[in-house]
C-alpha cells in the first residue's frame, strides 16, 4: 500500500519534541510506542534493521523500560551494499517491497528475532535513483508472515526520520496484532 502522509497533526508532538543529539534523548512519543510494542511481543523477541532513519527506532526503542528482554539488537545501515552483504538482501531499487520484505525476515533471522522490522528510504533532501526525498518503505516480519507499507512524508530531513520512525513503530504494533488498554 503506498499512501502520502501530508501534515499529520497525530505527529507533530513527536516531531516537535526537539529530537537533538545534545538534549541525548530520543523523542518521548517514540520511547511509549516503544513500551507499547514490548507488551505486544507477548513474550516474542525483535530485531530491528534500518536504514533512512540512521539508528533513530533501536535508539527510542533501547530507551523503553523493559527492552532488555525483548529487543535482540539491530542493524543500521545507510550504505545498499552493507544491506546486500550483511542481510543477503538481492540488489533492488531502495524501497522496493520484495527487499524491504528481506531485510525484516532477514534481519529476524540474523539476530535470533521471533520478529523483525525493517525500514528503508530516502530521508532527502536529494533524490536518490528515482526515490523522491521523504519516501519510506516498512517491513514487519512475524511468524513467516512479511507485510509491507510505503509512505510519504513530509518535513526536513530530521522530521522525515521522526516521522518514518513513528509509521514504523505503528506499523509494527498493528502486525502484532490487537493491544491491551493501558
Amino acid at each position: 500500500m503506498i499512501r502520502d502522509v501530508l501534515p499529520y497533526s497525530g505527529l507533530e508532538d513527536i516531531a516537535n519534541d526537539h529530537y537533538s543529539v545534545p538534549n541525548h534523548r530520543p523523542p518521548r512519543g517514540l520511547v511509549k510506542l516503544g513500551v507499547r510494542i514490548g507488551h505486544a511481543l507477548q513474550g516474542r523477541t525483535l530485531a530491528v534493521a534500518e536504514s533512512f532513519s540512521a539508528g533513530l527506532i533501536l535508539y527510542s526503542l533501547v530507551a523503553a523500560e523493559g527492552s532488555v528482554s525483548w529487543l535482540r539488537g539491530g542493524i543500521m545501515a545507510t550504505d545498499p551494499e552493507v544491506t546486500l552483504s550483511v542481510l543477503g538482501v538481492e540488489r533492488a531499487p531502495i524501497g522496493n517491497a520484495r527487499s524491504t520484505q528481506s531485510m525484516a525476515a532477514q534481519t529476524a533471522t540474523l539476530l535470533g528475532a521471533d520478529v523483525g522490522l525493517a525500514t528503508t528510504g530516502v530521508a532527502g533532501p536529494e533524490l536518490v535513483g528515482a526515490n523522491r526525498p521523504a519516501t519510506i518503505s516498512i517491513g514487519v516480519s512475524v511468524e513467516r508472515r512479511v507485510v509491507t507499507e510505503h509512505a510519504v512524508v513530509s518535513g526536513r530531513r530530521d522530521e522525515v526520520r521522526v516521522r518514518g520512525a513513528e509509521l514504523a513503530l505503528r506499523a509494527l504494533l498493528a502486525t502484532l496484532g490487537p493491544q491491551p488498554v493501558y
